[in-house]
């Protein structure tokens, strides 16, 4: 949850601003239970805003809320979702804390009480993974996977070529240009998304290979850090889980620094 976005949707004020909270489930068979509910509030809002005030003043707001449920892919969702609509705003957001009630609220504001928590607690953050098999890069919300990123960069099969076998110089400087060549491309496909997200990433990788992407980066700031371990065949959550605990570590050591340097200036 970006301070951007929240701020936007705090000062928002467009009668009517419609709130549609309600808590969610991670996995099947449970998350198919959220179609249903997610339906309910639908019809709930959809209804309570024609009966208030007329198909014409709402007529684009109507149209978001007809179209929302295919816009929303359950198989990402969290522990809550919620869904803020006007006639000139739609966001849709999921959270990792649940929420007290599912419900529609409509008022001259949205009511962003849920994301406060949301904000203060959470992290979201890019996930690249450099495996034997593939290159992904995945969004991340604390210890969860939201979403894949899919566009020209990611995902990859084209593997960087191997040292093993090269032993003669010519061979090895022609496969160490094409490894620095594949970890340039990588990267400028993550500072692309970078600049679109202002995301951070962590890498999933042998030590090896991080030291190459991160002696290649044109933004090495964009990089976390790095963890390993060999996730081909690991669904997304599993990966989230070690990634969270390098982003959750720098969580806690720019605490304590803040803290720190608060006692500091008090002297």
């Amino acid at each position: 949850m970006k301070k951007e976005k929240l701020e936007k949707l705090a000062n928002e004020k467009n009668y009517p601003c419609v709130t549609i909270s309600m808590n969610t489930n991670r996995t099947y068979p449970d998350n198919q239970i959220d179609i249903v509910v997610l339906k309910i509030l639908l019809i709930e809002a959809k209804e309570r805003v024609l009966k208030e005030f007329g198909k014409h003043l709402v007529k684009v707001l109507i149209e978001k809320i007809n179209n929302l449920q295919s816009k929303i892919d359950i198989n990402y969702n969290l522990d809550s979702l919620h869904i803020f609509l006007s006639n000139s705003t739609m966001e849709i957001v999921r959270s990792t804390w649940p929420t007290m009630k599912n419900e529609v609220v409509i008022a001259e504001r949205f009511a962003i009480k849920p994301l406060i928590k949301l904000f203060n607690r959470t992290e979201e953050y890019l996930i690249l993974i450099l495996s034997q098999s593939f290159v992904r890069l995945l969004l991340a919300v604390n210890d969860s996977v939201v979403s894949e990123i899919k566009n020209d960069d990611f995902p990859s099969d084209n593997n960087p070529p191997k040292m093993e076998g090269t032993e003669e110089l010519s061979n090895k400087k022609q496969t160490e240009n094409q490894i620095q060549e594949f970890f340039n491309k990588i990267d400028k496909g993550l500072v692309k998304v970078n600049n679109q997200t202002d995301l951070k990433c962590v890498v999933v990788s042998t030590n090896d290979n991080y030291n190459r992407i991160i002696k290649m980066a044109d933004k090495p700031n964009t990089f976390m850090g790095w963890t390993n371990g060999n996730h081909d065949n690991n669904v997304n959550n599993s990966i989230a889980i070690d990634t969270w605990k390098v982003v959750n570590s720098i969580q806690k050591q720019n605490r304590a620094d803040a803290i720190k340097e608060m006692q500091e200036a008090v002297g």
